[in-house]
């Protein structure tokens, strides 16, 4: 055993001795090679505390992201507001021309609405999502907080939660 491992280890073993109120004669029965199931209780403890894994895929987004994602989310509801709103309209543009356009008074928000032009035209089409909201504004937002998570790869639904969860509780 290495001497980092050693410093590790026995302020582990040390505090869950004293946790779980080990005497002398456990300590007697620890050393006595009979005792292998306490031995199994030392590992895992020390595999809980100190090797804890999560089991399941990695997730897309940090918790630490999500007031990310929340505050992209605030910048981009007045484009998407303005884009909606053009599109109901009856424009002959296309959103790329409408981004373009939009570019000049919300430069950060349509470059990346402009990069990420696949998932807004697909979040366009798909009027389940969108009828969610019933109201021009709420439908703008939910966009908007859908969008948000492109840059972590996130779906619609998941970037929509994710963005409104970070606004609820910001961390």
């Amino acid at each position: 055993m290495r001497k980092l491992e050693r410093k590790e280890l026995v302020p582990l073993l040390s505090s869950f001795f004293l946790r779980e109120g080990y005497t002398l004669e456990h300590k007697e029965e620890l050393f006595s090679g009979y005792a292998s199931h306490y031995w199994w209780q030392i590992m895992e403890e020390i595999e809980r505390s100190v090797f804890f894994t999560r089991k399941g895929r990695k997730a897309k987004a940090a918790l630490s992201d999500y007031k990310k994602i929340a505050a992209l989310a605030e910048e981009l509801v007045p484009v998407c507001d303005r884009l909606l709103t053009e599109l109901k309209g009856g424009t002959k543009h296309t959103t790329r021309e409408i981004l373009e356009f939009l570019r000049t008074d919300y430069r950060k928000p349509c470059d990346f609405l402009l990069a990420h032009l696949p998932q807004l035209e697909s979040a366009l089409a798909n009027k389940k999502f969108l009828e969610r909201r019933k109201t021009l504004r709420g439908r703008a937002r939910l966009l908007a907080n859908g969008l948000a998570g492109a840059g972590f790869g996130l779906k619609l639904s998941s970037s929509a939660a994710i963005a409104a969860q970070g606004k609820r509780h910001p961390t």
